[in-house]
């Protein structure tokens, strides 16, 4: 990964790996490709364009109907408060 994390959440969505947040990760996101990454080793993880509104970590991840779209639930503020 591109950021040093703990406490990150990940998920499978398609052909990628997303990870969001933990502490030190701050408010962003990335992204592997997994099926790419099988192909030519070494590929890295992508660091994308978006960021969750706040700084959080132990966040929850539910996969929608959809393939591309992701709910986040929850989670914990850089200050241990509860993410609403």
């Amino acid at each position: 990964m591109n950021v040093a994390r703990m406490n990150a959440t990940g998920i499978t969505i398609g052909d990628s790996l997303y990870v969001f947040g933990g502490q030190n990760g701050g408010k962003s996101i990335e992204r592997l490709n997994l099926k790419l990454n099988m192909q030519r080793a070494g590929d890295k993880f992508e660091l994308l364009d978006i960021n969750l509104p706040v700084q959080a970590s132990d966040i929850g991840l539910v996969p929608c109907l959809s393939a591309t779209d992701i709910l986040l639930v929850g989670g914990f503020s850089a200050e241990g408060r509860c993410v609403k």
